[in-house]
């Protein structure tokens, strides 16, 4: 069910996990160049706000998002641009938000639920991919 109460059709679903302390290294080593790669202009201001222990855990967590939506697209990270896509929380829950026109347009009429959860030591993620009532789709990949 989309957001609006519609009843729509799965297109898609992904799920990933990320080790927090590897996520940790990675920011160790390249810092806000890592920050950059990963997160939208959103995401970078809110990550911004946060003391270092919570903003590595946002930035697993965003990591895990972003390689969902990528499986529930249908495409790798190696199409995808992490920073291109914000994971924004609304009133229904956080959705991905397309900020490459391409991108947008590709995905448009469509409807996405991500999910996001962490542990001590794991930041794990869920996206689905919906089809909206009433969108029409071309039936082929889309990139």
């Amino acid at each position: 069910m989309s957001a609006e109460g519609e009843t729509g059709v799965i297109l898609g679903m992904g799920t990933d996990v990320v080790e927090i302390h590897r996520i940790r290294q990675a920011y160790e080593r390249y810092g806000e160049r890592l920050l950059l790669r990963v997160l939208a202009p959103g995401e970078l201001a809110a990550a911004a706000r946060m003391v270092e222990p919570r903003r590595i855990e946002y930035l697993a967590g965003r990591f895990a998002a972003k390689e969902a939506l990528a499986k529930a697209a249908g495409m790798g990270l190696g199409r995808l641009r992490m920073a291109a896509v914000e994971v924004r929380l609304t009133p229904s829950g956080l959705t991905a938000v397309w900020l490459d026109a391409g991108m947008a347009q590709a995905f448009a009429g469509e409807a996405w639920h991500v999910s996001i959860a962490h542990g001590r030591t794991v930041a794990v993620a869920t996206a689905i991919r919906e089809r909206r009532d009433g969108a029409e789709t071309s039936g082929r990949a889309r990139t």
